[in-house]
């Protein structure tokens, strides 16, 4: 009985323990956190999802000129070669045969040359069009400024003069990537025109074993047949890739591919390989058509150090590649910033009152944000408001 009255009267001190603890937990909760804008330097990084992969001019799939067995496979995956080097012998078919197929293989190649360089060089003559017509729109636009600020009437505006020159800066761009579209896009009709004619000189020569050489110094990735299997030319025997030459690839968003520039540094690491940690930097930035849905697509190619051999092609990476930097800027915890209106603001202490004070901000390193107007050193904000 007595343990039972016990009970009872334990019951009461326990709930009201309860409910102390309670509301202590809930008071730290809400307790309001205050950062005091103060000067840091901030550099700041983007993160991006990326693709490894070999330049054109650094990839090689060797074709045989023929249809016939594989004699000798002379080379294993993995192996080193250089170019000219034999990789395989195929056995030839007769003489007369031989060549016959080997001279039609010339032809053809170089007929699909003639034609590649004619479709990209109408498209280059185009963008290089489109941008002389855009360096003539600014140049009317810049004289027609200058007529305005002699007191004259032209209907021209600062307006006009910056959609002006961000149609001139996109015009040179489309030249670029033009430019870039037919140097990659020659490469394997230059290939396949370069083994045709050795291919046709051995047939000349006599010669009744065709002998497939490496067409670059690099890697050899893909041995597709072996001894006895016969050899297809419309598919690839092998693969080679200089490993040193391989880059990353990644889209990124508009606003980035306008402001970073060649040379901005960056650390590439590899989901196959997560031990390990490469040394980058941005090569360029260049734009493709995407499709009716998606519009433009911006592309990011970084260099990057590929110590031993170690990356290969479509393995994926990610890259954290620097974005800005801000020397002694004014700066507030990320926390402290949220949106009211469309518009960026913080809570500011005045008077012991918190108010809602609009601000423009900068680059941000994670943690802190530059605040660029709004705020003065030593003003009091509130963190998560």
């Amino acid at each position: 009985m007595r343990f039972k009255r016990r009970i009872l009267q334990t019951v009461p001190l326990i709930l009201i323990f309860a409910v102390v603890i309670t509301a202590f937990i809930a008071g730290c909760g809400e307790r309001e956190e205050e950062a005091v804008a103060t000067r840091r330097d901030i550099v700041a990084y983007a993160a991006l999802d990326g693709k490894i992969m070999a330049p054109a001019p650094a990839d090689a799939n060797i074709m045989p000129p023929y249809k016939a067995p594989v004699h000798k496979v002379y080379v294993t995956v993995g192996q080193k070669v250089q170019e000219g080097e034999v990789l395989m012998e195929l056995s030839a078919p007769s003489n007369q045969v031989y060549y016959q197929q080997a001279r039609q293989r010339l032809q053809q190649a170089r007929d699909q040359l003639t034609q590649a360089r004619t479709r990209y060089l109408a498209q280059l003559r185009k963008a290089k069009q489109e941008l002389e017509q855009a360096r003539q729109v600014e140049k009317s636009v810049r004289q027609a400024l200058k007529a305005a600020q002699a007191g004259k009437e032209v209907g021209v505006t600062i307006v006009d003069l910056e959609e002006a020159i961000e149609r001139r800066q996109a015009a040179e761009q489309a030249v670029i990537d033009a430019e870039a579209r037919m140097e990659a896009g020659l490469v394997p009709y230059e290939r396949e025109l370069l083994n045709a004619q050795q291919a046709f000189q051995e047939a000349q020569s006599g010669v009744k074993a065709a002998m497939i050489r490496s067409l670059i110094s690099g890697t050899v990735l893909e041995l597709n047949v072996k001894a006895g299997d016969e050899a297809n030319p419309k598919r690839s025997v092998a693969r080679v890739t200089d490993l040193s030459a391989l880059r990353v690839y990644a889209e990124v968003d508009s606003e980035l591919s306008t402001t970073r520039k060649a040379g901005a540094p960056a650390t590439i690491t590899v989901k196959e390989l997560p031990d390990e940690e490469f040394r980058g930097f941005l090569r360029n930035v260049y734009s493709k058509e995407a499709g009716l849905l998606r519009g433009v697509e911006h592309i990011a190619v970084f260099d990057f150090v590929n110590r031993e051999g170690l990356a290969k092609p479509e393995m994926n990476a990610k890259i954290r590649v620097k974005v800005g930097e801000a020397k002694n800027a004014l700066a507030v915890p990320v926390g402290a910033i949220y949106k009211t209106n469309g518009r960026q603001a913080v809570k500011l202490r005045v008077n012991n009152e918190w108010r809602t004070r609009i601000v423009e901000t900068g680059i941000s390193d994670g943690e802190y944000i530059e605040i660029k107007s709004g705020l003065r050193e030593g003003d009091v904000v509130r963190v998560n408001p």
